[in-house]
């Protein structure tokens, strides 16, 4: 079987339901599961990728993705500012007022700085295979491997979130924007985090939306239980 998702979608029947192109992602998402489930993967063509893989690897999906990085933009120095006024005593005291505020803006932005917050660096294109993600731009090429991964979650439908060891052993975060990070996550939990709670209760895909296939003429393969 070569699988379309959109192949037979009735589009006039679809409006009436608002489908668009992120329901054809969710509807190729769940047929990607059932062949995982089925250890069926051989029924999926391969989709074109411009990225090397490997010997055995399927890509199936790639699009414009981007990361951000959980990390501080500072290590909280900051260079303390000196003064030196002369003249008339008002001139002295405005002069050293206005650099104890100036030293204590600089303080202030160096301890928000400190704070890990989620850092935008860089917007390319992502290639999903049963085995990884894989990102690439002009600045940046790496992978995500769900084998190698402690954590993973689906934070909204176009936001994944890894969790994993760096080099040193400390604990990295980075959340993948995408419109295929909901396939992301059913591979990544699927292959190595059966017991996710998103997982096992089916909430990763919306409510109603086997019935939404249904109006829009499309068969949605059972992917959660009932």
């Amino acid at each position: 079987m070569v699988f379309d998702p959109a192949s037979d979608v009735d589009r006039l029947l679809a409006q009436q339901v608002g489908w668009g192109p992120f329901d054809d992602n969710l509807l190729y998402t769940c047929w990607v599961l059932r062949a995982v489930m089925d250890d069926n993967l051989a029924a999926l063509h391969p989709r074109p990728t411009r990225m090397r893989i490997d010997p055995g690897e399927r890509s199936l999906a790639e699009d414009r993705a981007s990361w951000s990085l959980w990390s501080a933009v500072g290590d909280g120095s900051w260079e303390h500012n000196n003064v030196a006024a002369f003249g008339s005593a008002g001139f002295v005291v405005a002069a050293h007022l206005g650099n104890a505020m100036l030293n204590r803006s600089r303080r202030a932005r160096a301890q928000r700085d400190a704070r890990p917050r989620w850092v935008p660096r860089s917007a390319g294109v992502g290639m999903v295979s049963q085995w990884r993600v894989c990102f690439q731009s002009p600045d940046i090429s790496f992978s995500l491997y769900w084998r190698e991964m402690d954590a993973v979650d689906l934070i909204t439908p176009d936001c994944m979130e890894f969790r994993f060891p760096d080099s040193e052993g400390d604990n990295s975060a980075v959340r993948v924007h995408s419109p295929w990070a909901v396939l992301m996550f059913v591979l990544a939990a699927a292959s190595c985090f059966p017991g996710h709670p998103l997982l096992l209760s089916g909430n990763w895909l919306p409510r109603g939306f086997e019935e939404r296939c249904h109006i829009a003429g499309k068969t949605c393969p059972q992917v959660r239980a009932r």
